[in-house]
């Protein structure tokens, strides 16, 4: 993984199409990762990347990575599986995850309820990355996904004041 990046942080549940346009902070006590995946041209040079909040809307993680050639669909889909990994890694709970790509929500919502992988996708080279998904998903209590337009998957960032400048752990 290329660029890993800690710095510092989410409030309410989006669910009509107008709150879909902006970002919000989760609800007090949750933390929120805003994924996206790109590729220039299907397939074509991608990345991915994402940025972890808490309900100030204070940024608590950053990473990304390039990915090299690959499609935008499985740019997503690698960084929903980062995302993941480091979730489960960092043992965070009250998670709510956002993207942008309706399918890649729709399908790991699909495998976070138990849906057989050979019935979220046809395509073998997203099946074993849905495989490294349903085992992070495995263990991960109080995760939500959401979709949301591009509008609100953007990053805005604030510069801090010095006396706000504090560094935060992960979870």
């Amino acid at each position: 993984m290329q660029g890993l990046t800690l710095v510092g942080l989410d409030r309410k549940i989006i669910s009509s199409d107008t709150e879909k346009e902006f970002w919000h902070p989760p609800l007090e006590g949750y933390l929120k990762y805003n994924i996206d995946g790109a590729s220039k041209g299907n397939s074509g040079i991608a990345g991915y990347g994402g940025v972890l909040r808490n309900a100030e809307g204070s940024i608590v993680f950053i990473f990304h990575c390039h990915l090299g050639t690959a499609t935008n669909n499985m740019a997503e889909l690698m960084a929903m599986e980062q995302c993941l990994d480091l979730l489960k890694q960092n043992n965070c709970l009250n998670v709510m995850i956002e993207a942008n790509l309706e399918l890649i929500i729709n399908s790991v919502q699909k495998i976070h309820n138990g849906t057989v992988l050979d019935k979220v996708s046809k395509h073998w080279n997203l099946i074993r990355v849905f495989q490294i998904i349903q085992s992070h998903l495995q263990g991960l209590r109080t995760i939500s996904f959401h979709h949301v337009r591009i509008k609100a998957n953007k990053l805005v960032i604030f510069w801090p004041t010095k006396e706000s400048a504090t560094q935060r752990t992960m979870c």
